[in-house]
């Protein structure tokens, strides 16, 4: 959809993942253990398909309720990332700073 000079995108499902992390992370009821599995998950198609800088407002978390738990994945928003560098670390999630509530929880779950 175009207005004059302004291009609008088709609206998304999902929550914005800088949003994600400052409000939902910190629920008493949120499964800690599918989110971590969701960003490692996450992580690795990210690399696989070449998608760069994909900071926290980069991507969406989409959740689906289920009968005994809710299910989360983690969805790319900018496509216009996808690129070749020569460093691989462009690709991995896990090293922007804007990502760290997610991997500290990340490196919590691990150690135990």
């Amino acid at each position: 959809m175009v207005y004059r000079s302004t291009l609008g995108e088709e609206h998304l499902a999902g929550i914005p993942g800088n949003e994600f992390f400052q409000k939902y992370l910190s629920r008493s009821d949120l499964s800690r253990v599918h989110i971590v599995k969701e960003f490692f998950k996450f992580c690795e198609r990210c690399f696989i398909r070449l998608m760069g800088d994909m900071r926290c407002y980069n991507y969406v978390v989409d959740i689906t309720p289920g009968f005994e738990e809710e299910q989360y994945r983690i969805r790319v928003i900018d496509f216009d990332q996808q690129s070749y560098k020569g460093r691989s670390i462009i690709y991995l999630p896990k090293f922007f700073m804007d990502n760290g509530p997610v991997v500290r929880l990340c490196t919590e779950l691990l150690i135990y």
